[in-house]
């Protein structure tokens, strides 16, 4: 775990982003890290990503629909995450969709079993992905890995960040630097949440 430093030090002190690519879209249902783009598909009840099946989603509200997995071809309700805890889960992946205005991946991973690994002070390797469109027009996207146990965060300075170029001539990097520290570090206190109250409980 090279380059690991303090999750607020690592997004206040960041120098740089890597170079803006613009992400293939044409929809709201995909996800850029700067190296390669994801397609999610809601097909009856069920979702792929990149013609692959997912498994059977779960309609949580009007515009929200999610998706989680174990990695080796289990599927699980969103919003239930007792496999996590109760099979001692080495990968769990979720994946929440807004139709037409974004898509969010988080994905968590540890050899030892995430809560096992988790409750002992291990630190569990996460890396969430995020796109936000305006209809069919893409708005930003981004992309962070950092570990998290039940006492500490770190940060790796493997991130991604895309803005459309209306939004970034806006934006001084100073700003743009504060507004991902703000995103990912929500994302991440929010993950943490889940781990804590949900999935490891």
């Amino acid at each position: 775990m090279k380059n690991l430093i303090l999750i607020f030090s690592a997004f206040l002190l960041a120098g740089c982003f890597a170079t803006p690519s613009k992400p293939k879209t044409t929809d709201a249902l995909k996800i850029f890290d700067g190296n390669q783009t994801k397609v999610y598909e809601l097909r009856a009840d069920e979702v792929y990503e990149n013609g692959k099946l997912l498994g059977k989603y779960e309609k949580i509200s009007e515009a929200e629909f999610g998706v989680a997995t174990d990695g080796q071809g289990g599927s699980y309700a969103y919003t239930d995450d007792g496999a996590v805890k109760s099979k001692n889960l080495k990968s769990y992946n979720k994946y929440l969709f807004y139709p037409r205005s974004g898509v969010k991946a988080v994905k968590l991973h540890h050899e030892s079993g995430i809560c096992e690994a988790y409750r002992s002070g291990y630190l569990v390797d996460i890396t969430i992905y995020k796109s936000v469109y305006d209809g069919e027009a893409f708005v930003k996207s981004y992309s962070a890995k950092a570990y998290i146990s039940n006492s500490r965060v770190l940060s790796s300075d493997e991130k991604y960040e895309y803005l459309s170029p209306a939004l970034a001539k806006n934006m001084s990097e100073k700003q743009r630097q504060t507004a991902l520290m703000e995103l990912v570090g929500d994302d991440i206190a929010a993950l943490m949440d889940e781990l804590e109250n949900r999935m490891c409980k």
